[in-house]
């Protein structure tokens, strides 16, 4: 009986986790046709209390979080790709678009947080360092955009980051009591 019913049990796991797995390749799926309400509701359906997917995947609450940004709801966007950051830590793609909506969100400091964390622990990726700059200029901090953008090797330097930096520059010579650069905070 004992074997029969840890079967029972394994199976009922397996079918839930085929059709968890189902719902986040549907939401994935929806998110890239451009179909937010769709890319929610899917990863709505796989979300489960009591399974989680692998913890260096993508958080199902990540999903969900882009959609409602997506679909304009930062309040609910930030509460879910809050807890899909607790959820994985360490995964770039959302420290980075939590930094986003959290600067959407006008919540600089966070933002820039953020993009200093994504920044410091991928130091080869260009997004977060030329977001964290992007954000150190709409908080007025000029010489530490400067500082951070001017650390981009050129030969990545898009047009986007030399517009920023210029900008930067500019604003840092118009303010002449601008002060010393400090590091952007990390964790």
């Amino acid at each position: 009986p004992v074997v029969m019913a840890v079967l029972g049990l394994t199976a009922v796991y397996a079918a839930t986790a085929l059709r968890q797995e189902k719902e986040v390749l549907a939401s994935r799926a929806a998110g890239r046709a451009g179909d937010w309400q769709g890319m929610r509701d899917a990863a709505r359906r796989a979300t489960l209390s009591w399974k989680t997917l692998d913890p260096f995947a993508t958080p199902i609450a990540f999903l969900e979080g882009m959609a409602e940004a997506k679909l304009g709801r930062l309040p609910e966007a930030t509460v879910l790709l809050e807890r899909a950051l607790a959820e994985n830590p360490g995964r770039m793609e959302v420290i980075v678009n939590l930094g986003t909506v959290y600067a959407q969100s006008q919540r600089l400091d966070d933002a820039i947080e953020c993009f200093a964390i994504a920044a410091n622990r991928y130091p080869d990726r260009l997004e977060p360092r030329h977001n964290l700059g992007s954000c150190l200029i709409d908080a007025g901090r000029f010489a530490e955009a400067v500082a951070v953008l001017e650390g981009v090797p050129e030969e990545f330097r898009g047009e986007a980051t030399e517009e920023a930096l210029a900008h930067a520059r500019r604003r840092m010579a118009e303010e002449p009591s601008a002060e010393a650069p400090r590091p952007a905070s990390s964790r």
